[in-house]
């Protein structure tokens, strides 16, 4: 940020693990290896190997494994297959989908939900994933036929999570009401029973005078419902966990409440049944059945949180205590240990933990001392002290519901307003509240400080300006410091915002009339009125050399005012929601700008130009200040974080933030784009990949590719030998190997999306070369996966080409030969695998046997000689 044409970057300062470029919304870990995906609000997943050795701290390329990009919205679940080799991602765009965790593609994405899925899970016997959402189904899939063979619609509010026991054979789902379903879940073994016994077994049903509400038949499995549990936390179901060992049952609501349920195995069900029995022998089989779930799942107990339960995560830590680890929405989280005694009640311990201390509610103040080396930030709950250099809290003191904040006398107190329209006078270092002062009947919106730094200001909801003085007080013992108000400013409006021009000429006020007000300082009267903003003005600044002002307002707009004549120089659509803050750059006419959005801007308010945008946060921004040098930034939101910018050496081109900008927005046009397949009617299942920028960068090079093998079969048809320019500086003079090198360098999960863009004119000289690679034999899984997909997509043009039926012809003769080649040699490579496997295992199994018979020698001997020396003696 120079002074002239040249601007400096502001970047985030700070350290972390991994640096993902939108918002995490969730986490999932395989169950065989370290390795964790991470899924973002803007679709993409992350798959990182925590085994990786890595040698600098932000070496984050070393740690990332892949990155998936098939959701046009935010990843709302994750889940792994049982082998860790599969992965499965629900969206808010209500679309699931399967990828290769090996391979590092995409399989297939699943369409038949209408609203955002909650939760996915691998059926750990059978090759079927269940999948919940918020239009109230829970969706049976298989894996292998791409389509939903089962759903369950039991449900007259969103499903938000479910659980799978006993082998999968028994499903429990949670939703908004106040109950958990219970499924019996009886899959049949073998190959998928014919429609026709499903029917046989409808008919006996209905012989049987069972209703079908309660029993559906299907050619995979026979779901039947069971009944219900009532749960007692309020709310809908937030999380729904069970332990390792199935034994206890945890779900939670939108409350801190966690009810704890105990499942019961089939002697103690049975025991439960019979005594509820005795009590009561009258009872209709629906009673019995309803006794029979209730029996199974006996309520033990709740456990009260200290805040509202985010997301929670048990595991069995040792006995019969099992170990919670519990996400709070207040930006922590708690450990607990649950032990059911014999009697069965629920015995609750919370573990202590010594953690990082944040706010646990909005950020509403940040404020920078003199020499910038601490900073104030201030909350609905506490009010906090940082060090800037070391990013740690050196103090915290409890001060209710903080809405502004400033430093005086030397950065050692601090003045705090409050919505209750007090000003509180702190001693920083004790941490002592020296004086309370009912200052104002509304809430403190803002607090100035005058030019000498002795005096301040305050402006209110009550229609008030007052100033203030600090005085000293002289005691026996110690030296203090009190408040006294001097003068008042009365005003028709509200004030929201309040600004003093350096030169201690004005004061301006923003009203609750959408106006600015200027007033001369000394006398109060008034100078001028600031009218144009459509919405109430939130903000304002004025510039060290009171010449400029800039008013920010919930209209979305920022207006550059002139102090002299009060003229809108410029009116600037700013932000996407309501602008929030606004401050200018010690001594320059550059200022930054935050906002609802979650975005901080700079701009030049000589020639209105926007510099750069900062998009860091994730919600609400409320507080930002600036350092008296202009070298850091910092600011809060509603995300629970505080950010810090730091100024760097590197010029900030206007032209390239411009182009990126143009890029990201073109990205976004992509995203929105299909590919329609000819002849392909929109189904349940389709490709995984979208359309991104690499994947028609990718397109573009295999379409290079192409053009440079035709250009080389014509070389050749005319006899010229002459290398053709690609293909010698790739290192080689054959078309197949040079085509299927260019096809590798694509990233494995985007290869059919960038295949699907291909022009039909290029299908089959691409079959043609594939098909030279597959009978030379290099690359052969690749040329076939290309090979085959070509032919799916444009099979209708290819059938009615002459040419092409011979080149298909071609190609499915060699696919067939090379397939079973391939196969061979790797069903002989298991073979030998297995044998070498064996043979070690046969080999460790011998060692194992001499040891333990060397110490039987071992010990025999020893006795051998006891016996010599009692005998002898």
């Amino acid at each position: 940020m120079g002074l002239t044409k040249q601007f400096l970057k502001y970047v985030l300062s700070g350290r972390v693990l991994f640096h993902a470029k939108s918002e995490v919304k969730i986490l999932a870990k395989s169950p065989t290896k370290n390795i964790i995906a991470i899924g973002c609000s803007d679709g993409v997943i992350n798959v990182i190997d925590c085994d990786q050795e890595v040698e600098e701290e932000n070496d984050e390329e070393v740690l990332l494994k892949v990155t998936f990009s098939g959701h046009r919205s935010a990843v709302s679940c994750l889940s792994f297959s049982v082998d860790g080799l599969s992965l499965a991602s629900g969206g808010q765009d209500g679309v699931v989908i399967v990828w290769d965790i090996v391979n590092e593609a995409g399989l297939f994405r699943l369409r038949g939900h209408r609203a955002p899925i909650t939760k996915c899970y691998f059926v750990s016997t059978r090759d079927v994933l269940i999948t919940s959402s918020k239009d109230g189904l829970v969706k049976f899939w298989d894996l292998k036929c791409q389509h939903c063979f089962y759903t369950i619609a039991d449900t007259r509010s969103s499903v938000w999570s479910f659980v799978c026991l006993k082998n999968d054979s028994e499903l429990i789902v949670g939703s908004s009401e106040n109950e958990l379903l219970i499924y019996s879940l009886e899959w049949f073994l073998g190959p998928p029973q014919s429609f026709e016994a499903s029917n046989e077994k409808r008919e006996k049903a209905s012989n049987d005078n069972n209703s079908f509400d309660q029993i559906e038949y299907n050619p995979y499995m026979k779901c039947q419902k069971l009944g219900s549990i009532f749960r007692h936390t309020k709310g809908r179901i937030t999380n729904l966990e069970i332990d390792q060992n199935e034994k206890i049952l945890i779900c939670s609501g939108t409350g801190g409440y966690v009810d704890v349920f105990k499942v019961l195995s089939a002697s103690e069900s049975t025991l439960q049944i019979e005594k509820g029995k005795s009590r009561s022998k009258r009872q209709s089989a629906s009673v019995e059945q309803m006794a029979d779930i209730s029996a199974r799942y006996e309520f033990v107990g709740q456990l009260k949180a200290s805040a509202k339960v985010k997301y929670l995560n048990c595991t069995q830590q040792y006995h019969k205590k099992l170990r919670i680890l519990i996400l709070l929405n207040d930006n922590r989280f708690e450990e607990w240990i649950l032990y059911i005694k014999e009697s069965g009640k629920l015995q609750c311990m919370k573990r202590e933990r010594s953690f990082v201390e944040g706010h646990r509610k909005d950020i509403r103040v940040l404020k920078f001392s003199s020499d910038s080396q601490f900073f104030l930030s201030g909350a609905g709950d506490s009010l906090k002290l940082w060090s800037t250099e070391q990013m740690d809290c050196v103090s915290t003191v409890a001060v209710q519901n903080v809405l502004c904040a400033t430093f005086i006398v030397g950065d050692q107190h601090c003045v705090i307003g409050t919505d209750e329209g007090t000003l509180l006078l702190l001693h920083i270092a004790s941490g002592k509240q020296l004086q309370t002062i009912e200052a104002h009947e509304g809430e403190v919106r803002a607090i100035k400080l005058t030019t000498d730094e002795l005096n301040f200001a305050t402006c209110s909801t009550d229609r008030t300006v007052k100033f203030w003085c600090l005085q000293m007080v002289d005691n026996s013992d110690t030296i203090n410091f009190c408040l006294e108000h001097t003068r008042t400013l009365q005003l028709d409006e509200s004030a929201l915002s309040l600004s003093l021009s350096k030169n201690k000429k004005f004061l301006a006020v923003a009203l609750l009339d959408n106006t600015i007000k200027i007033f001369f300082l000394d006398t109060f009267k008034f100078f001028l009125s600031l009218y144009g903003h459509s919405l109430s003005v939130i903000c304002t600044d004025i510039s060290d050399d009171s010449s400029l002002l800039i008013s920010g307002s919930a209209d979305k707009s920022i207006k550059i005012w002139g102090m002299d004549f009060g003229d809108c120089h410029k009116s600037l659509f700013a932000h996407d929601e309501c602008v929030t803050c606004v401050q200018f750059i010690p001594k320059t006419h550059l200022f930054f700008s935050a906002g609802k959005d979650g975005k901080i801007k700079q701009w030049c308010a000589d020639k209105f130009l926007k510099i750069c945008t900062l998009d860091s946060h994730l919600s609400e921004i409320w507080a930002m200040d600036l350092s008296s040098s202009g070298s850091f930034l910092i600011s809060g939101s509603y995300d629970f974080s505080i950010r810090i910018w730091e100024k760097t050496r590197e010029i900030c081109v206007l032209q390239e933030e411009e182009e990126l900008e143009r890029e990201l927005d073109e990205v976004k046009a992509l995203e929105n784009l299909d590919d329609v397949v000819p002849g392909e009617v929109r189904g349940e299942s389709a490709l995984a990949a979208k359309r991104t920028i690499s994947t028609v960068q990718s397109a573009d090079s295999i379409i290079e590719a192409l053009e440079a093998c035709r250009e080389v079969a014509l070389k050749r048809e005319r006899g010229d030998k002459t290398p053709h320019p690609l293909l010698q500086a790739s290192g080689t003079s054959e078309v197949e190997r040079y085509l299927i090198d260019v096809i590798g360098r694509v990233s494995s999960s985007d290869l059919e999306k960038s295949l699907i863009m291909l022009p039909f004119s290029y299908a089959v000289d691409m079959l043609q070369v594939i098909s030279l690679a597959v009978e030379n034999g290099y690359e052969v899984e690749t040329a076939i996966r290309c090979g085959m997909f070509i032919v799916r997509v444009h099979q209708y043009q290819l059938i009615g080409c002459d040419e092409a039926i011979a080149c298909l012809e071609r190609f499915g003769k060699l696919c067939s030969e090379k397939l079973n080649a391939t196969r061979d040699e790797i069903g002989t490579n298991l073979a030998a695998l297995k044998l070498l496997e064996k043979e070690f295992q046969e080999r460790n199994a011998v060692s194992v046997f001499s040891e333990a018979r060397e110490k039987y020698e071992q010990q025999e001997r020893k006795k051998k000689k006891k016996k010599q020396l009692k005998s002898a003696a």
